[in-house]
């Protein structure tokens, strides 16, 4: 019987497991259906499919990340950080991939957890954890005349490697973060683009990928990648005409990496996305559609990709 059951083998189900090895705990097991770790990162393998927070602030306390490179990791980066806290931690004999977890029952009388994998072998286990995620599981809406279309069709999270794109006219629905990593890429190959959307985001401009040529960000990375919250508070100030987010106070002087701003906890946001959305900034004519307010009916195009979105229907309207 183990002590703990783990359910999900990406960042929650391994940051789990390294903290039962940090607490003594050994008897203990980590599931996951597929046949890698990874979860969502190992699911979405989409082009340009990067990690959109800063990757020193998306790391395990275990083993912070300090590439001195890369600010934002891409899929594979990020897939080989989670593997490296596998091997570093020793979770590889705990991990028991290729094995769903189809039920999970607490047996009363005994204060114990049954759980049934798709196998159907039974493990009895004192405690279970669900660090299950979503982002893998992808919804496909009830569009009418999906199922007679006869194109390719795919959703982000399964993407299709095999479709070849180039000098084709494709649809894209969402304007997620999926959406706003992978249009650049399809804008490059495909004839037109045509992006379908709900309800219109905010945009701001995002800081390269690496960090400067400015010895201070390498070593930035390198010694401090985790902030505390009192000099996380003094990098949200944006300075520079390119209105990437600048170290400034005491995260500077503790040489901390940058991050971003977060719109929708400044009051100030609006006055730092409108000036970024302005035709100065923005080489395709899509500025108004993506503007918080914006007429919902106005539509805007250019020669290569073409933004469309409906208002948001409230339920008794």
């Amino acid at each position: 019987m183990l002590q703990v059951a783990v359910v999900g083998a990406g960042f929650g189900g391994l940051g789990m497991g390294v903290a039962l090895r940090r607490a003594g705990i050994d008897q203990f097991a980590i599931f996951d259906h597929a046949s890698d770790i990874g979860g969502v990162w190992r699911d979405n393998t989409y082009p340009g499919c990067h990690c959109d927070v800063p990757a020193h602030l998306y790391s395990l306390s275990a083993k912070p990340y300090r590439d001195t490179r890369i600010r934002y990791p891409s899929q594979p980066q990020v897939l080989a950080y989670l593997r490296s806290i596998v091997a570093k931690h020793g979770l590889g004999r705990h991990l028991r991939l290729g094995t769903a977890i189809t039920q999970a029952t607490y047996l009363d009388d005994q204060a114990r957890w049954e759980l049934t994998t798709g196998d159907g072998e039974h493990v009895l286990a004192e405690v279970v954890v669900f660090a299950v995620g979503q982002l893998h599981r992808p919804h496909l809406p009830e569009i009418p005349g999906r199922e007679t279309f006869t194109g390719p069709a795919f959703h982000t999270a399964r993407w299709d490697h095999e479709v070849d794109l180039r000098n084709r006219d494709v649809a894209v629905i969402g304007t997620g973060a999926s959406a706003a990593q992978i249009l650049p890429h399809l804008t490059q190959l495909a004839r037109h683009v045509r992006v379908f959307q709900r309800t219109p985001h905010w945009v701001l401009p995002k800081p390269a990928t690496g960090f400067g040529p400015s010895p201070d960000d390498a070593a930035a990375a390198r010694r401090a990648p985790l902030l505390p919250p009192q000099p996380r508070r003094g990098c949200r100030r944006r300075t520079g005409a390119d209105h990437a987010p600048r170290l400034v106070g005491p995260a500077r002087r503790m040489g901390r990496p940058p991050i971003p701003a977060t719109p929708g906890r400044r009051p100030g946001a609006a006055r730092q996305a409108h000036p970024a959305l302005s035709p100065r900034r923005q080489t395709h004519h899509c500025r108004q559609p993506l503007l918080p307010g914006a007429d919902q009916r106005q539509r805007r195009t250019d020669h290569r990709t073409d933004h469309r979105h409906r208002p948001r229907r409230h339920p008794g309207r």
